[in-house]
């Protein structure tokens, strides 16, 4: 099974194309770049407190 490390880093690469998606460099949009960036503020925020936590 993962552990915290692992998976907040995981949650981070998802939040990165999240953060691509809003700033509009992908070819397909997922959802309104607003939304897309709030997504990706929340799991960035999800992300390094899982893997900074001990």
């Amino acid at each position: 099974m993962a552990d915290d490390t692992q998976i907040g880093m995981i949650v981070i690469i998802v939040a990165v194309f999240f953060l691509i998606s809003a700033m509009g460099l992908l070819e397909h949009r997922f959802m309104d770049e607003g939304i897309s960036a709030l997504i990706a503020f929340i799991l960035v925020a999800y992300g390094v407190y899982t893997v900074a936590k001990k």
